[in-house]
């Protein structure tokens, strides 16, 4: 791994655990076993190191959305997409950690990454002929993010009974 790699990570390690404002760029050099030196002659300033990383998780969570978001059936795209939670604790997990964390201070950040995905779901209930198909996305993501966090925080939950009754809520069995 090189060292621009190792940066990125210990930024990303740093940045889900304390938070972005908390994580100098002193530490991150430590983390990565760098000086603060080489951090800037990677990234610019600490503002191009934390893009940099939305970037690189975000491209990670495009690939592994990417063949959900082009299912057809509106119901099987909706299931597909409520099993991404369950890949997060093998794919990324740090990743949704620092998302989650970071959507209070950069709501704009998180929009962007949301806002195709929220669009294709309000999409498949146009399809499945929902009153109001932008509201019942909107609603399908608030469940979605509680699973995601479910599964986040809590070590010995049973996020497929959350799951369960969110396919029951919208009708999808």
């Amino acid at each position: 791994m090189s060292k621009k790699e190792n940066i990125l990570d210990a930024a990303l390690f740093l940045f889900a655990n304390q938070g972005v404002a908390a994580s100098s760029t002193r530490a991150i050099a430590k983390e990565a076993s760098v000086s603060e030196g080489l951090v800037f002659k990677h990234f610019n300033s600490k503002e191009e190191l934390l893009q940099s990383v939305l970037d690189k998780g975000i491209e990670q969570l495009n690939i592994s959305l990417e063949s959900i978001l082009k299912i057809e059936h509106p119901k099987v795209l909706l299931k597909q997409f409520l099993s991404v939670p369950f890949q997060i604790k093998n794919n990324n997990e740090l990743f949704w950690r620092f998302l989650l964390r970071h959507r209070w201070t950069d709501a704009d950040a998180y929009h962007s990454i949301f806002n195709p995905i929220e669009e294709r779901i309000a999409q498949a209930f146009k399809i499945l002929e929902r009153e109001d198909p932008k509201t019942e996305a909107q609603c399908f993501l608030t469940f979605f993010d509680a699973v995601v966090v479910t599964i986040l925080i809590q070590k010995n939950s049973n996020a497929f009974v959350l799951v369960n009754n969110i396919l029951e809520k919208f009708d999808l069995n």
